[in-house]
């Protein structure tokens, strides 16, 4: 029976951490290590941990400093001895057949499944609805299209891949990391298989999405390392639509986070936004599935109207969008 290490990063996680851990234990897999890395919490989590680890071999317990969520994953990966990863994250909770059911059929570097996404008022099982393809990069693209590629808690890595190669989550990138490591992975794998099963439970908290207001720099630096790797991957196994696509996608982010550049909290000189207009003159969209507010702001952009007065209207669009969806002011 295969070792699978579990990584779990905690941070002040006292109340969903017990449920959390509660369902590892109850994992029908039982050859399973399941790695606790506090990072700097502050409330009683730590004490919730060492009840685990008293009652079962299987859970370590290990402390650092609070330095964010991938210098913990990092830590784990650096200690875990599995044939395979696994990260779970203290809000959620896995099925008891959650790890078994990545071993039900053939085997790949890395296996998926769906996910259920869980709020107050709902529970919704996210599945692909269209699986197709033999290759690999015809089923990376098959899950991105249904945007169930950015996330590692609906995964299981190869452990030896991630080994050899080195594999980290970036430090230093505090949004889309998931979806970055998934992809250095997938540069480096040659195998894919999908579990047409949701047993990881993800909790989603009301309002959770507006939590903290990001810079234009923090989404510009994610969305050009994305690229990047996405670039990489179509390269080593060339398949025109997938470009396309993610070409698209690259575009589209980079007109939906202008507006960021003018928010009053993380507000960029005038010439920075004077250079961000120019470049992204040249941006081309087949396809206007954009909000509405970015909808404008691409219309405004490609027009001939003056730099300085593009530069106005968008900034007055961009103060209204601030006020209505983020509390900074």
């Amino acid at each position: 029976m295969d070792k699978v290490s579990i990584i779990v990063p905690v941070y002040n996680a006292e109340k969903s951490l017990a449920k959390c851990l509660n369902s590892i234990k109850q994992q029908i897999w039982s050859n399973f290590e399941c790695l606790l890395i506090v990072d700097g919490a502050t409330d009683s989590s730590l004490s919730i941990c060492n009840e685990f680890v008293a009652s079962d071999p299987r859970f370590i317990v290990y402390t650092q400093s609070n330095m964010g969520v991938s210098a913990a994953r990092n830590k784990g990966l650096d200690v875990s001895v599995g044939d395979w990863i696994i990260f779970v994250d203290s809000d959620d909770w896995i099925s008891p057949q959650y790890i078994s059911s990545y071993f039900d059929g053939e085997l790949g570097d890395v296996n998926f499944q769906g996910i259920c996404r869980c709020s107050n008022s709902s529970k919704q099982k996210l599945l692909l609805k269209n699986y197709n393809g033999k290759t690999l990069i015809d089923k990376v693209f098959s899950i991105e299209k249904e945007d169930l590629l950015g996330w590692t808690f609906n995964k299981m890595f190869k452990a030896s891949i991630i080994r050899n190669n080195k594999i980290y989550f970036p430090v230093g990138i505090s949004l889309r990391e998931d979806m970055i490591f998934t992809l250095i992975f997938l540069n480096a794998a040659n195998s894919l298989q999908y579990r047409n099963v949701a047993f990881y439970n993800y909790i989603e908290s009301e309002g959770s999405l507006m939590t903290r207001l990001r810079s234009y720099k923090e989404l510009k630096t994610a969305n050009d390392a994305i690229f990047q790797l996405r670039k990489a991957l179509e390269e080593k196994h060339p398949y025109n639509h997938y470009f396309e696509w993610f070409l698209s996608e690259f575009w589209k982010y980079k007109i939906s986070i202008i507006r960021y550049a003018y928010y009053k909290k993380n507000r960029l000189a005038r010439g920075l936004r004077y250079k961000i207009l120019c470049d992204a003159k040249n941006v081309k969209l087949d396809r206007m599935d954009l909000g509405n507010t970015d909808k404008l702001i691409y219309r405004i952009v490609k027009s001939c109207m003056p730099l300085f007065i593009k530069d106005v209207f968008i900034n007055i669009i961009s103060q209204f969008h601030e006020r209505k969806y983020y509390k900074t002011f």
